[in-house]
């Protein structure tokens, strides 16, 4: 447990300052476009949306011969809005971001350890959890643009920052999580090979 909570906090700031430079530095506000008058948005956000939350437009509450036509014709938007505003990059939602990726990379590490039998070299240990990372991405990432209409730009980027993440959680992790000699012992005998 003691090398799971460590590999755990490693693979978090590591994920925290590969976070950092992909959106820092690396990625560009692709697919975000911007409005000619972003106030003006606000402001009409603000005195039409009754409360913080999602909104899907045209909404799914009218009647269904209305909402098709509406979806037929657009525009077509999904709006995430936050009506109070939010203090930007604030040290809470850092901290908060790190506990995030400590909390991901520890369930990670619990799932390499329920295959450890079966991964004894480093390599595989690896590639097992950048499998992983690569079906979680694919799952969620790319599930928005094909049912939401979502720009695939940006979730093509966000999916490939997340398999990155889950590839330097792999690296670290195999590092600190490695199969006990009777795991080896149970995986080389005779038995299981039979098995």
């Amino acid at each position: 447990m003691k090398q799971l909570i460590i590999g755990a906090l490693v693979s978090a700031v590591a994920i925290f300052v590969w976070g950092f430079l992909f959106w820092a530095l690396l990625s560009s506000p692709n697919d975000l476009a911007s409005q000619e008058d972003e106030l003006a948005l606000q402001q009409s956000l603000a005195e039409h949306l009754p409360r913080s939350g999602m909104y899907y437009v045209p909404s799914m509450d009218e009647q269904s011969d209305t909402y098709a036509e509406r979806h037929r014709s657009g525009p077509i938007a999904t709006i995430f809005v936050r009506l109070e505003g939010a203090e930007p990059m604030s040290p809470v939602s850092l901290l908060v971001g790190l506990l995030h990726e400590a909390i991901f990379a520890f369930m990670v590490g619990l799932l390499l350890l329920m295959a450890m039998p079966a991964l004894g070299s480093y390599r595989r240990r690896v590639l097992f959890v950048t499998v992983a990372g690569v079906a979680a991405a694919f799952w969620f990432e790319l599930a928005d643009p094909i049912w939401w209409y979502h720009p695939w730009g940006f979730h093509l980027a966000n999916a490939f920052y997340s398999v990155v993440a889950w590839f330097i959680a792999g690296l670290i992790l195999a590092r600190f999580l490695r199969p006990t000699t009777e795991m080896r012992m149970r995986t080389s005998s005779p038995a299981t090979t039979a098995a």
